[in-house]
């Protein structure tokens, strides 16, 4: 007699299932990886975090730009809109403008200009917003620190780290950063180049008065500065607990990398601070006059009698062809130069009006660092050091230079052009005659 045998049929395909279904790969997930210590990839945190950082007090101007407030951007909402979308993709770790467009409507900010059509091509003003900030972001994104750094600040559950202090004053509060190898470069950077703003990716040095980027403040430390080091809590020792002074050097150059990003971070750019650096004022006043100073050779026309004209090739700085161009009424453009004038009186060159753009600076002085600046940013430079301000010229968006620098550019070395031909080539003549007649005397 047979048994009979129970059913097992669903145990059989499920065994089946277990030994010859393929294992499926486990899909990644785009936000597992919240940073990477080493650099080697972009930096990005979770949305919440983002909120939450921008919601507390770690950064004092990003959580008023969080909260809506103008009042760092002098009232002016679209200069703030484009601080935010610059602090979005500055934590966000690239130009993600998708995600910095979703996480720019939960601020106080939003509002419905953001989805208005400011463009023929149908762009909105977030859109065109959103890419002019990303074009200007450069490789300015957050860089995370190693989880040994003193600064660190790890969430609970352990699923993400992010730098909580990345404001320098913050870490100088806390005594026990500041007795760190951190702290003291930190305190080192801010006593000896005594940083007032930022360009780009370095600092400018009131002490020095010039730029001082990374590579130069963290190539190697003083010795006085290593000193200081081997007194850190954190400092670099051997087996038997005592300081390993050889390995110092190598410490400056773990940490002031950290202390360099930390600190620049802190710092306004050259456009938005109301802080006006002497040296820095003279630097940027020099580079203008220097370009406008640059002579450049233009045909003219020359009458020679009745119904006789030539035409004659001179050689003239840009500041003598205003002069000689300039008549009373529109503006008048300089050739194919970036540059108009004209002129309100007779009397030149005191009644001579200049006015430029920044694309002046790519024609004719390749050399100058004005070059680089965008025409927001040039006129805001212009406005804070008084070389002049924003206005229109046939058109175009441009800034018409002060009558007090036109004064200190038409000054000649032995003063104001008194009489005679009023051009920078008349003053030198003049001034030759009067040499002449002196000695002749």
């Amino acid at each position: 007699m047979t048994p009979e045998l129970p059913d097992r049929q669903g145990q059989l395909d499920r065994l089946c299932d277990l030994v010859f279904t393929a294992k499926q790969p486990k899909a990644k997930s785009r936000t597992a990886k919240v940073f990477r210590s080493d650099g080697a990839t972009a930096s990005g945190l979770f949305d919440q975090e983002i909120i939450a950082y921008l919601e507390s007090d770690r950064d004092l101007k990003a959580s008023a730009l969080w909260r809506g407030s103008l009042a760092y951007h002098d009232r002016d909402a679209s200069r703030a809109d484009m601080a935010l979308i610059a602090k979005v993709y500055w934590l966000i770790g690239s130009c993600d403008q998708a995600r910095a467009d979703r996480l720019f409507r939960m601020s106080g900010l939003m509002r419905d200009k953001w989805d208005e059509k400011h463009s023929g091509d149908g762009r909105t003003y977030g859109q065109m917003t959103l890419e002019k900030q990303a074009a200007q972001q450069g490789a300015d994104f957050y860089l995370p620190t190693p989880r040994s750094s003193p600064i660190y600040n790890s969430h609970a559950g352990g699923e993400s780290g992010v730098n909580s202090e990345t404001n320098g004053s913050q870490c100088d509060a806390d005594p026990a950063i500041a007795t760190t190898g951190y702290g003291i470069i930190l305190a080192f950077f801010k006593q000896e180049y005594q940083p007032t703003f930022r360009r780009g990716q370095s600092w400018y040095s009131a002490s020095q008065g010039r730029d001082v980027k990374q590579g130069e403040a963290c190539n190697a430390a003083p010795h006085h500065l290593i000193l200081k080091l081997a007194q850190a809590s954190d400092a670099p020792r051997d087996q038997q607990g005592n300081v390993a002074r050889h390995k110092l050097p190598q410490f400056f150059r773990t940490w002031a990398p950290v202390a360099y990003v930390d600190l620049l971070a802190t710092l306004e750019f050259e456009d938005q601070t109301a802080e006006v650096v002497e040296p820095a004022r003279n630097e940027f006043r020099g580079q203008v006059a220097a370009v406008l100073h640059t002579l450049v050779t233009l045909g003219r026309r020359q009458e020679q009698g009745k119904n006789c004209e030539t035409m004659e090739s001179e050689r003239r700085s840009l500041l003598d062809w205003c002069c000689a161009f300039a008549k009373p009424g529109q503006w008048k453009k300089v050739r194919s130069y970036w540059c108009w004038c004209r002129t309100d009186g007779p009397n030149k060159p005191a009644n001579v009006r200049v006015a430029l753009r920044c694309d002046l600076f790519e024609q004719i002085h390749r050399g100058s660092g004005l070059t680089r600046l965008g025409r927001t940013k040039f006129a805001r430079l212009c406005t804070l050091y008084g070389v002049g301000t924003p206005s229109r010229a046939c058109g175009e968006r441009v800034v018409e230079v002060s009558p007090e620098f036109l004064a200190e550019l038409f000054s000649d070395v032995n003063g104001q052009f008194d009489g005679g031909d009023q051009t920078h080539a008349g003053a030198r003549e003049n001034e030759r005659q009067r040499v002449q007649n002196g000695a002749s005397t």
